[in-house]
């Protein structure tokens, strides 16, 4: 199967309070629907988690160990209602060199925040404090 660009995880980037909560998962890319899609898996026993149920999601540190067995394609932070943080993907934000887009610079320095290329090679992942609006 053919895989987006995976870029190898920053670690030293990743803000400190990410790394202290029990929310991470490792991910494999799978193909579904003729597509490579990132599924979650457990840190500790490689064995499918979920992004709602926290009881399949591990530390940081073990997170790291799955990372490091080369059996996984890469890690992520799960978000909740309850965190103190909130997610934005920049998609297609990137050119051929892999630098921000004028229109996403604007965003990315407006914001920050802690980044980091996504997965794809072509989008930007940020993480940075708030509350997810659950009114809609």
């Amino acid at each position: 199967m053919k895989h987006p660009i995976s870029k190898s995880v920053q670690v030293e980037t990743i803000p400190d309070e990410l790394k202290l909560r029990d929310q991470w998962v490792a991910w494999r890319y799978e193909q579904r629907n003729g597509r490579p899609t990132k599924v979650p898996y457990r840190t500790d026993t490689l064995t499918s988690a979920s992004t709602s149920d926290p009881t399949t999601w591990g530390g940081y540190d073990s997170a790291l160990n799955a990372l490091d067995s080369k059996d996984v394609d890469g890690i992520g932070f799960v978000f909740t209602a309850d965190d103190p943080f909130v997610g934005v993907d920049l998609d297609n934000c990137l050119d051929t060199q892999q630098q921000l887009k004028p229109w996403a610079r604007t965003i990315v320095e407006g914001l920050d925040s802690y980044a980091e290329i996504s997965p794809s090679g072509t989008g930007v992942k940020l993480i940075l404090g708030g509350k997810q609006n659950t009114k809609r």
